[in-house]
């Protein structure tokens, strides 16, 4: 297994079987470029999070930092889901609910004002 840092630069719909992400590595190695989902004009590749029964884990979220262990299974990147550790989280993540409701709100009415 290799270890990888990646920044995660879109998460896609999730349905109830898992997540789907785009994630722009740290440093593009061939083993990456050889990935059947690596995007070279985006320089970035995609990956699935399968749920099986457990909740969404709070750092697939746009912006986020991770670092993880990783193989290649038939062209696609396999997780060591042990390994995964959170770098950096945007700020956004930690906010309350309420503090999102707030921040959007506040956004919508300087909308209007323009």
């Amino acid at each position: 297994m290799q270890t990888i840092k990646c920044e995660i630069t879109k998460v896609f719909d999730a349905d109830d079987k898992g997540i789907g992400f785009a994630m722009k590595p740290d440093s593009i190695t061939d083993e990456i470029k050889q990935l059947k989902k690596w995007n070279n004009k985006f320089k970035n590749f995609t990956a699935t999070w399968w749920f099986n029964g457990k909740p969404k884990p709070k750092w697939i979220i746009e912006g986020a930092e991770i670092e993880f262990n990783w193989s290649n299974k038939n062209g696609y990147l396999e997780f060591d889901r042990a390994s995964v550790e959170t770098l950096s989280l945007p700020d956004e993540a930690e906010m309350s609910e309420e503090e999102k409701s707030f921040n959007q709100a506040v956004d919508e009415l300087s909308d209007e004002a323009v």
